[in-house]
């Protein structure tokens, strides 16, 4: 999988998308990428980013501990997921990461070991010889070995829902 950077604020979904479609060998641009995802003020839903890998031709399944039923936008692309039986309401659990990329939305400070206020932010997770790695465009320049539960930990309670964490999942 390439590695990309973040250089705008606000952009790690984008950059979290460029990482996956390198993993499946696609390279569109940033802004291809962009002009593809809905148009919200303050980001795009997970599950409206596994609408876009639809799109791309990558199924998608999402995981989460939480039936989430806020919002008229977010509940429109959850409903997407359940009739086509990609949502599981449950913790994730470390056996679902395999050999194909995951995006969560991890509280920031949480993956940098910072104080302060939670701040969402999307990164790409893969396993590869056994071990799982973090891809984050916004600080870093490489991929970062990490555990599953730090992750997990990460994810909680910091999703635009006030829930607890979701994760997105390739077929």
């Amino acid at each position: 999988m390439k590695f990309f950077k973040q250089t705008e604020e606000n952009t790690c979904n984008i950059i979290a998308i460029q990482h996956v479609l390198s993993f499946f060998g696609k390279y569109p641009s940033f802004e291809e990428i962009k002009k593809g995802l809905p148009k919200h003020a303050f980001g795009d839903f997970l599950q409206e980013i596994g609408v876009y890998f639809d799109k791309m031709g990558i199924r998608t399944a999402l995981i989460s501990n939480r039936d989430y039923s806020k919002g008229k936008s977010f509940t429109k692309t959850l409903n997407e997921y359940r009739r086509r039986e990609d949502f599981e309401d449950r913790l994730p659990a470390e056996k679902d990461i395999k050999d194909k990329p995951v995006i969560v939305n991890v509280d920031a400070s949480k993956i940098r070991g910072e104080r302060g206020d939670p701040g969402p932010h999307y990164v790409v997770l893969l396993r590869e010889g056994g071990e799982i790695y973090l891809y984050d465009g916004a600080n870093f320049d490489r991929k970062i070995k990490t555990s599953f539960e730090e992750i997990l930990k990460a994810s909680v309670d910091i999703n635009k829902s006030d829930e607890d964490g979701m994760w997105l999942f390739l077929k």
